[in-house]
């Protein structure tokens, strides 16, 4: 029965592909990898995603009407009409999900990423893991395009399947789990509601204070902004920064003082946050 044993071999495939895809942006998450569009990518692997963002830039030029963050969600998201838009609702999902099966094999393999790897699941077994994926090319590719599925083949998948189980923790949570992301829009809005926030008070209360770190923070934290727009994040770091000096400089002496040059020394950064955001330069 080619059919059943093709649905059988894809749905572990798909399990594989998800697993190993949920692991890698655990890793980033968990051990705090910062920069890792750069720093965990290799460069075929930057190279994909900006070919995906280069797609969305044109649909932008195309349509003069659609907003840049509205663009990123038709494309993501493969919406075709205005009425099934709702920006509230729609999540992205994660920029690893648009890398290609061999690179994830890549990434297991970069010296880039070997302590990270091999610190979680040891370097024989991660050897193991990229030998499975390496394995699995042709079948997943014959799969990929409906091609006939022996029972041999089934089982051998199976094993691979198990193995693969065996060697990621927590596997199964992370099949049952793929990651999205908040949409750009809600976090652009975010990063201008702290800015006019900044820009429009004499002195932030501790309340105000408080939303901004988190506002800046969750967009430090967004993979989507770190691919789209890594320039961003550098100055949203030092924002972050200077908003915990602010914190200090509230709760001294004589603060109000030191928040006026706070305001006088950090606006050419405040004005070049705008500029990537206000604008619609994302």
């Amino acid at each position: 029965m080619g059919y059943e044993t093709n649905v059988q071999a894809y749905n572990l495939l798909i399990q594989i592909e998800v697993g190993i895809r949920e692991f890698f942006i655990f890793l980033i998450k968990e051990k705090g990898i910062e920069d890792w569009f750069t720093s965990f990518f290799g460069n075929n692997q930057r190279q994909t995603i900006s070919e995906f963002i280069k797609s969305i830039n044109e649909r932008i030029k195309q349509d003069q009407q659609i907003a840049p963050e509205e663009s990123y969600l038709l494309k993501i998201n493969k919406i075709t009409s205005s009425s099934e838009y709702n920006g509230n609702a729609l999540e992205f999902f994660h920029p690893f999900y648009y890398l290609n099966w061999p690179d994830l094999e890549m990434l297991l393999r970069m010296k880039l990423n070997s302590n990270l790897i091999d610190s979680e699941i040891g370097g024989k077994k991660k050897e193991s893991l990229c030998a499975a994926l390496n394995n699995l090319n042709d079948l997943r590719n014959d799969i990929a395009h409906s091609r006939f599925i022996t029972d041999d083949n089934l089982e051998y998948i199976t094993v691979i399947y198990n193995q693969v189980k065996s060697i990621i923790p927590n596997f199964l949570s992370f099949v049952n789990s793929q990651t999205k992301e908040r949409n750009i829009k809600n976090v652009l809005t975010e990063i201008n509601s702290s800015i006019s926030t900044i820009n429009s008070s004499q002195m932030i209360s501790y309340e105000e204070l408080k939303q901004l770190g988190a506002n800046v923070s969750d967009s430090i934290n967004s993979f989507w902004l770190n691919s789209l727009e890594p320039r961003l994040i550098v100055l949203l770091k030092e924002l972050d920064h200077q908003l915990k000096q602010y914190e200090h400089l509230r709760n001294s002496p004589g603060g109000l003082l030191g928040i006026l040059r706070w305001k006088k020394l950090n606006e050419g950064l405040i004005t070049n946050i705008s500029n990537l955001t206000l604008n619609g330069k994302i």
